[in-house]
């Protein structure tokens, strides 16, 4: 039953990863503004969290190499705007444009006629193109319409606006605005910048870049408010609705069906509100829009990411744990176990899963996770091996020394209390110090940070479970063996090696087990003195708030407790059958 569930576990584990199959990478593009980096990277990691192959060319361009691309079949699916189908069939006049079905139902139908493009679940919000004006203009001239502002401009109001080429002159934007409320804007009264990114347009007006006062805004932009500016309203509704639209080749479709049924949530989501925090995250606060992105597709449980990750390693160690009760013949368990995670590895290492992120993670990391990996193991060495030459003559000394044990075992209880970051910054001066007075010692790698510093604590911590392990196996030492060796004539040190030391190996082992798998879980943390491992792998990760590289550290610290715990208990038992 339990070998059955446990397949079933695994098989829900790899069905709910929606891993694609196809021969052609899907091309994911985008516009070069803060919005559009943003909604190219919710695709492109919509995408590839289902396996989908991607290329990633987010921020093509503006809008026209954009729409150029994909219709030139250069690209395969990007982020566009409803109300942008007037411009590009040439029929601003239609006041289909200014609602939001009627617009996306007109566009949905003309470009799959024309251009073979498929318009997918569009988002709620309205990134429709504005004017914001600095907020003391705002209030010293009670600007809050673009009415207000066209009265103001007549009486000879100083005015510049800084602006894309595409804002000033495509005929549904500036044009637009000018011919619906009356006023003109001389070229002195424009600064043209490169691209459109609002931005860039919008920090202008906050800095007052050569004169300007005012700034093209969408209708979603986070920096508005923050960088001090305002927008103003549009009563005549000249604008048409503007709404975030996924847009897919009808053939890359038909390849990958599911693309639709995958975005529509995500799209869906996507409010006005939300689009102005998470650009503001962007353009204020100046995080990573692929960072920012994941980070929003987590939150909203739309991206697998670490949730995937964590929940089959759940499932996969719970039917561990099952296995582990269903039997006490520690072999059973290990073939049962074996027959577990028989198919995830297989899928692993037949390259079936080589196209999940985490995967990718690998393959673009694969040199810095084999040092990682080295060191992290030259760090499990190094702290066993001493701590076992300290604590295996110090357990003996107790066990024959019983009045002893109070004090040490007090010391190193106090040891073991220090938390871990502690205890290496502790080290860090003294060390610092002796290398300083002492160059040769720098010779040999003690200093301040790194190896040194990071293998005598974990030498510390790692004597109370062994040296206690030591004195507790001794103990249990049947007295009447002991007395029945000493009646064939052994001496004491042929009484420890042929006695002692085989009935008490199973508790020593017990405690080396919880070392080994305590080291392995602290020699992480040694990375934030330099020490290296995968620690610096996960912390990296964090910092980077990339999760996928968290997991990437995190995973085999994991596998490795996992693995190397079974084969000590597999020993231990082995060895108990022995004794028995």
């Amino acid at each position: 039953m339990v070998r059955i569930r446990g397949w079933m576990g695994v098989s829900a584990l790899l069905l709910s990863m929606g891993i694609a199959q196809a021969a052609d990478p899907v091309r994911v593009g985008s516009k070069i503004d803060t919005e559009g980096s943003l909604l190219g990277n919710v695709i492109l990691q919509v995408l590839e969290k289902h396996g989908v192959k991607t290329v990633n060319k987010i921020q093509l361009g503006t809008t026209q190499v954009v729409r150029g691309a994909i219709t030139a079949g250069e690209l395969d699916i990007y982020p566009e705007y409803t109300g942008n189908g007037a411009f590009f069939f040439n029929d601003e006049k239609d006041s289909a444009w200014k609602n939001a079905a009627e617009g996306y139902e007109k566009v949905k139908k003309l470009d799959a006629e024309k251009n073979h493009l498929v318009w997918l679940t569009p988002a709620p919000a309205n990134n429709t193109w504005t004017i914001a004006v600095r907020k003391d203009l705002a209030e010293k001239n009670q600007l809050n319409s673009l009415a207000d502002l066209s009265a103001w401009l007549k009486k000879g109001g100083t005015f510049k606006l800084a602006a894309s080429a595409e804002f000033i002159e495509r005929s549904d934007a500036l044009p637009a605005f000018e011919k619906a409320y009356g006023f003109d804007l001389k070229q002195d009264q424009l600064l043209s910048l490169a691209g459109g990114d609002t931005a860039v347009t919008i920090s202008a007006a906050a800095q007052q870049t050569s004169g300007v006062n005012a700034a093209m805004a969408y209708g979603t932009d986070g920096p508005v408010a923050a960088l001090g500016l305002q927008t103003l309203s549009d009563p005549k509704g000249v604008q048409p609705i503007y709404a975030p639209t996924p847009v897919i080749r009808e053939s890359v479709l038909k390849a990958y069906p599911q693309i639709a049924e995958w975005l529509k949530p995500v799209f869906s989501a996507l409010d006005e509100k939300t689009l102005q925090q998470l650009n503001a995250r962007i353009a204020v606060d100046g995080q990573d829009a692929s960072s920012v992105a994941t980070e929003w597709l987590q939150q909203k449980k739309l991206l697998f990411a670490s949730g995937l990750w964590c929940s089959g390693a759940l499932i996969l160690l719970l039917i561990t744990d099952q296995v582990r009760q269903l039997t006490r013949h520690r072999l059973a368990q290990l073939l049962l176990n074996l027959q577990v995670w028989l198919l995830p590895l297989l899928l692993l290492f037949s390259g079936q899963l080589s196209d999940l992120s985490l995967l990718k993670e690998y393959a673009n990391r694969h040199a810095v996770f084999d040092a990682a990996l080295s060191r992290h193991l030259t760090l499990l060495a190094g702290t066993v091996l001493p701590a076992l030459m300290i604590a295996l003559p110090l357990g003996v000394t107790l066990f024959r020394r019983p009045g002893w044990q109070g004090g040490v075992f007090g010391v190193l209880n106090v040891i073991q209390t220090v938390p871990s970051v502690a205890l290496f910054g502790l080290l860090i001066a003294p060390l610092a110090g002796l290398a300083q007075h002492f160059p040769w010692l720098g010779d040999w790698g003690i200093s301040g940070i790194g190896m040194a510093p990071a293998l005598i604590a974990l030498v510390l911590y790692a004597l109370l479970p062994l040296v206690r392990s030591v004195v507790v196996g001794l103990q249990q030492v049947p007295h009447e063996v002991r007395e029945s060796a000493r009646g064939v004539g052994m001496s004491g040190w042929q009484q420890f090696f042929a006695v002692d030391v085989p009935l008490a190996l199973p508790v020593w082992l017990a405690g080396l087990r919880v070392v080994v798998v305590q080291t392995l879980g602290m020699a992480v943390v040694a990375a934030l003195i330099g020490a290296g491992g995968f620690g610096a792998i996960i912390f990296q990760g964090l910092l980077s708030s990339a999760l996928d590289l968290v997991l990437l550290g995190v995973i085999p610290v994991i596998a490795l407790a996992v693995v190397i715990d079974a084969l000590f208990r597999l020993l231990i038992s082995l060895l108990e059958r022995k004794d028995d």
